[in-house]
């Protein structure tokens, strides 16, 4: 393969971990009724799909919905996790308020969720669940398998420790400087 070609396409490696999960992957259902997530993807900022991304960058993760029967309203769970199985995030349609409404029998449905990734290096999985709406133990369906992706470690960057890195502001005083900002007591 042209080396000039991947350089031009970062996040693009050739892995054994897919960054996409479709009907062929024999554990993504664990099948219920109404609905079924049909493919889960892992997509850069350029809609491009992604196994590896740099922290801060932004991730979407795609849930591809086939209905099989008319559903009132439902929602769209994901969740991220570290490689030791800890949900490090979860959200859902109705936390961020974009409703799914009533869906009929052979309607498709694609759900996108793009947020920046605050993540320290490490690998991680995002996994989905489609439920009812206002039924948080009624799950349409329950995807427990998930999509795997790798933040890449910073080029030329010492790593921090922990499992994200938060914008932080950072600001050195002399002792005689600090007293001059603090209010009066």
């Amino acid at each position: 393969p042209d080396k000039t070609a991947q350089e031009d396409q970062p996040g693009k490696r050739d892995l054994e971990k897919k960054a996409t999960l479709d009907e062929r992957s024999p554990s993504l259902h664990q099948r219920t009724e109404g609905v079924s997530i049909q493919k889960l993807e892992l997509l850069d900022d350029h809609g491009r799909p992604v196994d590896v991304v740099a922290t801060e960058s932004d991730l979407t993760v795609r849930a591809h919905l086939q209905y099989t029967e008319t559903v009132n309203d439902s929602l769209v769970d994901i969740f991220l996790r570290n490689d030791l199985g800890l949900d490090i995030f979860c959200t859902n349609t109705t936390l961020e308020r974009a409703p799914i409404g009533e869906r009929r029998a052979g309607e498709q449905v694609i759900v996108d969720f793009t947020f920046q990734v605050p993540l320290n290096h490490g690998h991680y999985s995002v996994g989905a669940t489609v439920s009812r709406s206002g039924s948080r133990d009624s799950y349409l369906e329950r995807n427990d398998a998930t999509a795997a992706f790798e933040v890449s470690l910073p080029s030329g960057e010492d790593a921090s420790a922990g499992l994200v890195h938060l914008p932080t502001q950072v600001r050195v005083f002399n002792p005689d400087e600090v007293l001059k900002h603090q209010p009066p007591r």
